[in-house]
């Protein structure tokens, strides 16, 4: 029984592509004959289809025939976009990276220090009012943080 196209699509786009070949040649023997066929031929050719594209890209006025143009024109198209998209996306990354940092972790600084000092000090507060700290509460000496343990004796 086959699966649905669903299934495909999804195993085939998800799963490793040794996972997928050995899964293939179980399922679909035509298929994947077809797939080592295309494989070789783009082995055989190679020196081939390197030179002529390395020609085009010398040249890309270049007429070999009406099909490889458009086809090679489309590739670099295509190609430069996904170029073009990386270099955002790092410059996205890198902006978005020190903003966040600015934001997150700016004045956390400034913030501990007012905090540790011992007199009263006040922060803005986003609800309106502002915050009054005290300085840091201890515990008296000998206490240990075995006083908020349950203790199953009780």
């Amino acid at each position: 029984m086959q699966p649905p196209d669903i299934d495909k699509l999804t195993l085939e786009l998800l799963t490793n592509k040794n996972q997928y070949k050995k899964y293939l040649a179980k399922t679909d023997p035509e298929k994947h004959r077809a797939s080592q066929e295309y494989l070789e031929k783009i082995e055989k050719y190679r020196y081939k289809i390197q030179s002529m594209f390395t020609q085009l890209l010398d040249d890309p006025e270049k007429q070999i025939t009406h099909e490889i143009s458009e086809d090679f024109h489309s590739f670099v198209k295509t190609a430069i976009h996904h170029f073009e998209m990386k270099e955002l996306e790092r410059e996205t990354d890198t902006y978005s990276y020190r903003e966040d940092e600015d934001v997150l972790f700016g004045n956390c600084d400034e913030r501990d220090e007012m905090i540790e000092h011992d007199g009263p000090s006040t922060t803005k507060s986003f609800w309106g009012k502002p915050i009054i700290k005290k300085g840091r509460e201890q515990l008296p000496a000998g206490y240990t943080m075995d006083l908020f343990l349950k203790s199953s004796k009780r």
